[in-house]
């Protein structure tokens, strides 16, 4: 059987048009979140997880006389596991169940219930089951190895800090004074005038000779803080 085209056809706005109208509208929707730079984060995972699940209920439910499609419902669950966030997990599986049992009503609706049809339905949530226990084990990798490396992170940065500093004072070292009096001074050279202070302790000697060097540390460690105290970010 050899079908016309015709505007009048159902399936051609049904099937065809509002579907994909829908579709992009809500991608183009998610797109321009994303690229909201003041925007947060997890709310643009959300926009993400939004689209793809309103994509997937339209093949579900439009295309249901292809019952496997319906499964096209398991690609947020991926997204989610990506994104290693459980909420938005749980909100995609909860959704899925939903659009099952829309699927599963649509087809009572159309007299379309068949013992292969429910074997169909029940295999694919089983799909949904194991989609969200593959899920559930990738999330808690990825955030065991985020941990890890978040560790590795700090630790890092902490033994960079030590290398920088004075373990003392808490000041940056004659090495890294240097480093920086460049910067500064490559910086600074043509745009405004750079100062350089020198500080000297008095009678700092007298102080570690009559007190001893504890009491001197303690002088020092006192003028490290009020120093930090009220110098700027870009002093």
């Amino acid at each position: 059987k050899v079908e016309s085209f015709s505007l009048d056809n159902k399936y051609l706005w049904y099937g065809v048009v509002l579907p994909i109208t829908i579709n992009v509208i809500t991608h183009l929707t998610a797109r321009f979140i994303v690229n909201k730079p003041n925007i947060n984060r997890r709310l643009k995972n959300k926009s993400i997880i939004t689209a793809a699940l309103i994509t997937s209920f339209i093949v579900a439910i439009i295309h249901r006389e292809y019952i496997l499609t319906s499964c096209a419902f398991i690609f947020p669950m991926i997204l989610s596991a990506m994104f290693c966030d459980k909420k938005l997990l749980n909100t995609s599986f909860a959704f899925s169940i939903c659009i099952l049992v829309c699927v599963g009503g649509a087809l009572r609706l159309d007299d379309a219930i068949t013992l292969t049809t429910a074997l169909n339905l029940f295999i694919l949530l089983g799909f949904t089951l194991v989609a969200y226990l593959c899920a559930i084990i990738s999330i808690n990798f990825s955030k065991q190895n985020y941990t890890t490396i978040a560790y590795q992170a700090e630790t890092n940065d902490k033994l960079m800090d030590d290398v920088l500093r004075d373990q003392m004072t808490g000041l940056y070292n004659h090495n890294t004074f240097i480093e920086q009096l460049d910067i500064f001074i490559n910086s600074f050279c043509n745009e405004e005038p750079l100062c350089l202070v020198m500080l000297d302790i008095d009678d700092f000697k007298h102080i570690n000779d009559t007190y001893g060097h504890d009491c001197g540390d303690i002088v020092l460690i006192h003028l490290a803080k009020t120093l930090q105290k009220y110098c700027t970010n870009q002093d």
